[in-house]
């Protein structure tokens, strides 16, 4: 079922196990989810242990994500939550539905593959940000382009700008992209 390939860089599954499952909710509790430090169990540094009690479990990557560390393993914040809720590790990874990283509320999220996620995703920075996504300067035009199923698809060469948005924005809704994507990305 997930796009993934074994090794990749989002690939968790060897880390999360039901083991890891059962010690996340032995060591960690949820209160309008966010996750805090309970009482430590099976833990043998206790004294530390008891110094983080009830304070606020991970810290924000600089991708924007929150982790919680287990040991020398970082675990998504977003991925324990929706194990802990449904029982069970995604089978590949969470969409965070409204774009905000750090909204882990379980209505925010969906177990997405890959690709799915992408048709959600805000645009990277470029040099002229005021080029849409999928839209590229060519020549005395513009010329707009996607990508669906891993193929490139050829939009058209355009005269002005407005025009290739257009085109690559009507493309976008009629192959069930969201309104989010390609918006201006936040700033953590």
């Amino acid at each position: 079922m997930s796009e993934l390939k074994p090794g990749s860089a989002f690939d968790n599954r060897k880390k999360e196990t039901t083991e890891a499952l059962q010690w996340f909710r032995d060591n960690l509790y949820l209160v309008e989810n966010v996750l805090y430090w309970g009482e430590p169990v099976n833990c043998l540094k206790k004294k530390r242990a008891s110094y983080f009690l009830n304070t606020q479990a991970g810290t924000v990557s600089p991708r924007g994500y929150i982790q919680v560390r287990r040991g020398v393993q970082k675990f998504m914040a977003h991925r324990i939550i929706w194990s802990m809720h449904y029982g069970s590790w995604p089978e590949s990874g969470i969409d965070h539905i409204n774009g905000d990283r750090l909204d882990n509320r379980i209505e925010n999220m969906r177990d997405e593959t890959q690709f799915a996620n992408c048709k959600n995703a805000a645009k990277y920075p470029r040099k002229e940000p005021w080029i849409a996504t999928g839209v590229n300067r060519s020549g005395y035009g513009f010329t707009a382009h996607a990508q669906v199923d891993k193929k490139a698809v050829y939009l058209g060469k355009f005269k002005c700008h407005t025009a290739a948005m257009i085109a690559r924005k009507l493309f976008d809704q009629s192959n069930g992209f969201s309104d989010r994507h390609g918006a201006e990305p936040r700033v953590y």
